[in-house]
């Protein structure tokens, strides 16, 4: 177990660090219920495939919990998929996810020592939430002075890892309502316990995808398991074993170590990688090597056995593929801005992304991984400044793996689409241009609200069309956006140039100029 966990922590202390943050910094982590309800959405709900979009939008969430601690998915009185994620859930794991990280540096027997406690506060009290948050506390007290002696690169390593695992036990909850649990297993079509390993692996998949540690949730599963084991009490026919969750994580852990993450590294132009020496392409030749991981003897479960081998078949495949086209992938050292160090116009490219369709249509677990692969490179691609008539060809790519396609990358992908209608095809009928670039714009920022471009272009249609205070109100969206100062400055003068100029009786005048410069 400890060599997988080892692998993806290693995996994890690659990248690029989170901002420090200390031990005692676990009760402000999501503290405020605005952020913790964001956090949710992007993590539930913007990260989640095209083909859940929908149904992850109209799932509530309930930060309450009415009593109870650990997150849960259920359906309300009227049929209505909830997420029930307490807001007095987030210091808990926080603390337990920092326990665990020092646990593997060797720090096992406070560990040992509070669980043993809390199992005799379940033995008084029975399964209280109390004990599990008394049990957090203690850990923290017996913890925080070795917490504190670590570098500060492992402090921010260890709260990463804490916050990947927040985000995951929120995709696992969600899952239970994608995956459809609630009819499945009464039906007896998937059994309790596989359905839990169902949702772990759409978890670790989910996250993976977005370059996050796959062993993340591990680190909550491990203490809470250890402080099962002294608990009796809490092994009733309702209640989730976290020592299966635990391995459960372990297993998947052992099957993406570092491939996963170093291929979308690889497929993104690398720079997240800090060694130098440590390349893709020797990764994936180390991992064609290797056995399909076997479940540990401590499985509670039959999927898995199926599940690791052949998505490790899937995963080879994959890894190979990419390792093959690997030397055209890197991003121009020094570039001075996106389009140049990050655009793809190889021929190569277009190879690897019709060999990747052409793969995906044949994998059955690992279609997230390979549509995420393919989304970054048709995005490089467009930066590149691929012409309209290659533009339409990659278009009907994304349409293809569109459904397997992460809510966020796929309204990267239209606003991309919607450049490229209303900007690189000037020969085309400007009304035409309009109404295709504004489809994909409001689709954009439909799945991805904070593409403050794509506001900011459906502005620009609003005053070309004539509606000022319509291309007011896109401006302003645009401004909420923003990621830098800069483009949130020439939104904002847009939009109050467009409001003084509809105030004075110019907006047709204006409107008329600036269609002006959108035609040759």
């Amino acid at each position: 177990m400890r060599s997988a966990l080892a692998c993806a922590v290693m995996a994890a202390s690659l990248l690029s660090p989170f901002a420090v943050q200390a031990f005692d910094r676990c009760d402000a982590l999501l503290g405020n219920p605005d952020k913790l309800r964001e956090f949710l959405i992007e993590s539930g709900i913007r990260a989640a495939p095209v083909k859940y979009f929908d149904h992850a939008r109209s799932i509530q969430i309930d930060l309450d919990g009415a009593g109870r601690l650990i997150p849960f998915a259920k359906h309300d009185r009227q049929g209505r998929a909830v997420v029930v994620y307490p807001s007095a859930f987030p210091p808990v794991l926080c603390r337990m996810a920092l326990a665990t990280f020092l646990e593997l540096e060797g720090e096992r027997a406070p560990l040992v020592e509070a669980a043993r406690e809390a199992g005799i506060c379940v033995a008084a009290r029975g399964g209280s939430p109390t004990c599990i948050t008394e049990y957090a506390r203690d850990l923290e007290q017996r913890y925080r002075a070795r917490f504190a002696g670590l570098a500060a690169s492992d402090q921010e390593l260890a709260y990463g890892i804490a916050t990947h695992a927040l985000g995951q036990v929120a995709k696992h909850e969600f899952a239970h309502h994608f995956l459809r649990h609630a009819e499945r297993i009464p039906s007896r079509r998937i059994a309790r316990i596989d359905a839990e390993f169902e949702a772990d692996f759409y978890a670790i998949l989910n996250g993976a995808q977005a370059g996050e540690a796959p062993s993340a949730m591990y680190y909550f599963f491990n203490a809470l398991a250890e402080m099962e084991g002294h608990a009796s009490a809490l092994n009733t026919p309702n209640y989730e074993s976290a020592a299966c969750r635990a391995t459960n994580i372990d297993d998947v852990t052992k099957l993406f170590g570092v491939v996963a993450m170093m291929l979308l590294d690889t497929v993104e132009g690398g720079g997240r990688v800090r060694d130098p020496t440590f390349t893709f392409r020797a990764v994936a030749e180390d991992f064609a090597g290797q056995a399909a991981p076997a479940p540990s003897p401590k499985s509670c479960g039959r999927l898995n056995q199926v599940v690791l081998r052949e998505a490790h078949a899937e995963l080879t495949r994959l890894a190979a593929l990419v390792a093959e086209y690997a030397d055209y992938l890197p991003r121009t050292p020094g570039a001075a801005d996106l389009q140049q160090g990050l655009g793809l116009t190889e021929p190569e490219i277009f190879k690897l992304i019709d060999r990747l369709q052409a793969m995906s249509q044949d994998l059955t677990h690992l279609r997230g991984l390979a549509a995420r692969a393919m989304s970054l490179l048709v995005l490089r691609v467009g930066y590149g400044g691929a012409s309209f008539e290659v533009s339409e060809q990659l278009d009907r790519a994304v349409q293809s793996f569109a459904g397997d396609t992460l809510s966020g990358d796929y309204g990267r992908l239209l606003k991309v689409q919607g450049l490229n209608a209303l900007y690189h095809a000037p020969d085309r009928p400007l009304e035409a241009r309009l109404e295709q670039a504004g489809r994909l714009f409001e689709a954009s920022v439909r799945h991805l609200p904070q593409a403050a471009e794509g506001w900011m272009n459906l502005a620009y249609i609003a005053l070309v069309r004539g509606d000022c205070e319509k291309a007011v109100e896109l401006a302003t969206e645009s401004i909420r956006w923003a990621d830098d100062d800069r483009n949130a400055d020439m939104a904002r003068t847009f939009r109050d140039a467009v409001r003084e100029g509809s105030r004075s009786g110019r907006c047709a005048q204006m409107a008329k100029d600036f269609a002006a410069t959108l035609t040759p």
